[in-house]
């Protein structure tokens, strides 16, 4: 998976950066997804929203922010504190800075790694499928889905059982009590139906 993610990385910061760069900031983001308390936000994830993107790059109006955004959407991860995602978005906007991406861009690709704080409130329909593919594993088939949720849970082993299931039923029904959990037409028809089945029985097996 490493190779292909490096070729994903260099296709998508081509013209950016010299190889040095390139390959130090693929190192630096490879070792933050790699450490060891990750067991969901991990490469796996990245890989997998990255290939969700890839399917529907036709539909995106500017899918380089998007990719940079997904590359870079949980570099900072911390199930200890609440503030992953702004430190996220600085350390997105320090690289891009030095790669010589435009400001508009690094403006816009902070913006969008600040929406995957849930909730948000999405405007544009680039948004709307950032936060689809950021949220399409509780669409995803049951056992997968299942293991989705060992996984979290593993991720906040430090969380007293009591406590961790309180928590944990209150985010998935304030999912359950969106009008639409997918804002996108596509996720929507393929993905909504099969969430809320999952998010229930979730709920009813905490």
């Amino acid at each position: 998976m490493l190779a292909e993610l490096k070729l994903r990385w260099d296709k998508t910061l081509s013209g950016y950066g010299d190889a040095l760069l390139l390959a130090t900031g693929f190192e630096r983001l490879i070792q933050h997804y790699q450490e060891p308390h990750r067991y969901y936000h991990n490469l796996t994830h990245i890989d997998a929203c990255l290939t969700q993107l890839e399917q529907i790059e036709n539909q995106l109006d500017d899918p380089l922010s998007l990719a940079l955004a997904i590359w870079f959407h949980d570099v900072i991860y911390d199930p200890r504190k609440s503030n992953n995602e702004e430190a996220s978005a600085d350390l997105a906007g320090a690289y891009l800075t030095q790669c010589g991406c435009a400001q508009e861009i690094i403006a816009k690709v902070r913006h969008l790694i600040l929406l995957t704080q849930h909730p948000s409130q999405p405007v544009t329909k680039d948004e709307e499928i950032l936060i689809d593919v950021d949220l399409s594993i509780l669409g995803a088939e049951p056992k997968v889905y299942d293991q989705y949720e060992l996984a979290i849970r593993q991720e906040y082993q430090h969380v007293p059982s009591v406590l961790y299931k309180i928590g944990r039923k209150k985010l998935l029904r304030s999912f359950l009590a969106r009008p639409q959990i997918y804002l996108s037409a596509s996720f929507y028809c393929e993905r909504e139906q099969i969430a809320r089945a999952n998010l229930q029985r979730a709920i009813d097996n905490l």
